[in-house]
């Protein structure tokens, strides 16, 4: 072949693609886009996340979107919590300090757990997935507004520790109808869809850790409420769930 039909050869596949470098945003656009979709007739849809994709972007403390629009709902609560203390009546009975303090221990290394990666749990539980990643969101958002309709019912008489308000009525509007305990059964929601994002295995203990804080919590609650209303809030059990309605 001669050099100028080397030449000519080389000008064609130029022209055609085939010996030039991607440019590099088309070298970005595919690396955000590497998730890959197929379809299968038309109903199916399948969608691939690659390694990297799951908590791309930005990462503070390691995390992609997912997890910090999780932990954004968390600041809500908190935020919303803090406003509505101060509208609450004073205490006519409260729990011990001790017990205060163990339960805050519990959901102070519970909360821990949940939302920072702790070196040597950070293996998954659950697969990178973006139907558990829209489930688990799905459940925070859940969980978001029944804490609040359920602070807002339970209005001057909430308290974050075990007591009996001056004054004290027992409240059965809202979700106090069916549930006794919304606002933990809320609570636990957060962290359990918050686990649900991460897929690590440090949530999942940090849920559990939850689980036996409230569960404790609740069994404290219980008694303190029988002493304070008697047979009404017998009644009230016997007609209503502790945190889950038909479960527990």
């Amino acid at each position: 072949m001669s050099v100028r039909d080397q030449q000519q050869q080389k000008g064609n596949s130029d022209c055609d693609g085939r010996n030039q470098k991607p440019s590099p945003p088309l070298t970005i656009l595919n690396h955000l886009c590497s998730s890959r979709i197929h379809y299968t007739g038309f109903t199916r849809l399948a969608v691939d996340f690659h390694s990297g994709v799951y908590n791309w972007g930005m990462k503070p403390f390691g995390y992609g979107w997912p997890m910090l629009a999780s932990i954004a709902m968390w600041c809500v609560i908190e935020i919303y919590w803090d406003l509505s203390a101060k509208k609450t009546a004073p205490a006519a009975d409260s729990e011990s300090r001790g017990s205060r303090r163990l339960h805050l221990l519990l959901v102070g290394a519970a909360q821990l757990l949940v939302f920072l990666p702790v070196h040597g749990l950070r293996q998954r539980y659950l697969p990178a997935s973006a139907i558990l990643t829209a489930t688990g969101l799905t459940l925070n958002a859940i969980a978001l507004v029944l804490a609040i309709w359920a602070r807002r019912c339970l209005g001057c008489y909430w308290s974050g520790e075990i007591t009996i308000k001056v004054g004290h009525q027992l409240i059965r509007s809202g979700p106090y109808r069916v549930i006794r305990h919304p606002i933990y059964t809320a609570l636990l929601g957060l962290y359990l869809g918050t686990a649900i994002v991460s897929g690590e295995l440090h949530t999942l203990i940090g849920l559990a850790l939850a689980v036996i804080a409230y569960l404790r919590k609740i069994l404290l609650e219980e008694s303190n409420l029988i002493r304070a209303f008697g047979a009404d809030y017998s009644e009230y059990q016997g007609e209503s769930w502790a945190l889950l309605p038909g479960l527990f």
